[in-house]
């Protein structure tokens, strides 16, 4: 038995309901799921194809999950679907115009992405927040098709690790910083064979999880993946750092050089840092210099 649609305009059902109500025949159950995932869906859309096209990708988006919803299968959750949807006919848009995709960044602000506020965050707080948008929309805009998708479904769409890997298949690095323990392990099981789990973050020390314990542990070991941890230092750990080498440094000249031996100069050179790694040749201290 699916409630009717006097029913879901008062009971506010969930997207599971709605869409058994569908299957069952009841066509206006679609126009409530399309209405509730409109602005969240087309602000994707405008993260991944020009403003002028935004409009129509979303109509499209519309008509396939119309059509597809009458096989689609429950297991899965209809927002990720419908978020695939969304995604394919972006992905079609852009091979036909074989253009260079864009971030919106108009639609990052709209969309509330900002650093957490103060009480009364003053003018110089406003335009630094709105530069760090600007700055992460530009770096986000620039990356490959497919790790841009990857970053909308995170982190503005808020989908979880399984369900992009679900999508796009198991991540083979992830570095995790969130100090969120339930995300480890959501990381954990997202991880491809011979993937590699970087962990930095601090956690509170007290959060209970239940997860599937033996999986994960057997995946582990017979998909051969590596998980390590490492320190997450600040800013001021850093810059107490700097200090203390330049100090030594002045007291002792050339020691900072003869134990900081081989610089590999930008990020962009990471071929070669990784093949110093593999043979260091006498090296002491392999260093990449990103400024």
């Amino acid at each position: 038995m699916t409630p009717t649609s006097k029913q879901m305009q008062g009971m506010a059902p969930t997207d599971e309901h709605l869409v058994e109500t569908f299957q069952s025949g009841d066509s206006s159950a679609f126009d409530v799921l399309a209405q509730r995932w409109e602005r969240k869906i087309q602000g994707a859309i405008h993260r991944v194809v020009p403003e002028e096209d935004a409009r129509d990708l979303w109509q499209e988006t519309l008509l396939k999950a119309y059509r597809g919803l009458g096989t689609f299968k429950r297991e899965a959750r209809f927002s990720s679907w419908l978020y695939q949807i969304a995604l394919n006919v972006c992905r079609d848009r852009l091979r036909r115009r074989r253009g260079r995709a864009h971030l919106s960044l108009e639609e990052l602000d709209e969309a509330g992405e900002t650093l957490p506020a103060t009480a009364a965050p003053s003018a110089l707080d406003l335009v630094e927040a709105r530069d760090l948008r600007r700055r992460v929309a530009s770096a986000v805009a620039a990356l490959p098709e497919e790790q841009r998708e990857v970053i909308v479904l995170k982190e503005y769409e808020e989908l979880t690790f399984l369900e992009i890997a679900g999508k796009h298949g198991p991540f083979d690095l992830i570095f995790e910083a969130s100090g969120f323990a339930p995300l480890v392990f959501d990381a954990m099981q997202a991880l491809a064979k011979n993937g590699v789990l970087v962990l930095t973050s601090i956690t509170g020390g007290h959060h209970m999880l239940e997860v599937p314990a033996d999986r994960i542990n057997l995946d582990f070991v017979l998909g051969n993946k590596v998980m390590v941890g490492s320190v997450n230092a600040s800013r001021d750990n850093f810059e107490t750092g700097v200090r203390d080498m330049s100090q030594a440094e002045a007291e002792y000249p050339g020691w900072l050089r003869q134990l900081l031996t081989h610089p590999v100069r930008g990020l962009d050179q990471y071929r070669e840092l990784f093949d110093r790694l593999q043979k260091p040749d006498g090296a002491i201290k392999i260093f990449c210099e990103v400024s």
